[in-house]
């Protein structure tokens, strides 16, 4: 399991969002840690490991060999 902190990079709200016809665009950036031990109070969430698209091809290749025991 993952915690993603997502942290919003302006004050305005109103020039933190653009809504496009079939998107939209947040201007934040965001960090995550693998929570699947974590007791309360404990969790802590490094800034070296800001979220990108190579994390999602990380997270998707560790849930193919949990789930298929290792032959992803």
């Amino acid at each position: 399991m993952y915690l993603v902190l997502v942290v919003l990079s302006r004050k305005d709200f109103a020039c933190m969002v653009r809504h496009a016809e079939r998107s939209t665009i947040w201007h934040a950036h965001a960090y995550w840690t693998q929570v699947n031990d974590a007791q309360p109070g404990t969790v802590r969430v490094p800034v070296q490991s800001r979220l990108h698209l190579d994390t999602f091809q990380v997270w998707d290749e560790q849930v193919r060999r949990f789930f298929t025991g290792g032959a992803a």
